[in-house]
C-alpha cells in the first residue's frame, strides 16, 4: 500500500476515472477482432471523429 499510496488516495481528491476511454478502446477491439482486420488506429480514428457513433 505504501508504494502506492498517492495514486490511491489521489481518486478522493479529483474522482475522475478513465474508464471511458478504456470502455471505448475496448468496443474498438471488439469490433477489430469480429471486424474486417482494420487496424487498431483506424478503428480508433472512426470512433473518435465521429462522435455520434458513440453515444
Amino acid at each position: 500500500m505504501n508504494n502506492w499510496e498517492e495514486e490511491i488516495f489521489n481518486y478522493f481528491n479529483s474522482p475522475i476515472t478513465n474508464a471511458y476511454t478504456e470502455s471505448l478502446n475496448r468496443l474498438i477491439k471488439t469490433m477489430n477482432h469480429v471486424g474486417r482486420g482494420y487496424s487498431f488506429e483506424a478503428l480508433g480514428q472512426k470512433f473518435y471523429l465521429h462522435k455520434d457513433i458513440v453515444k
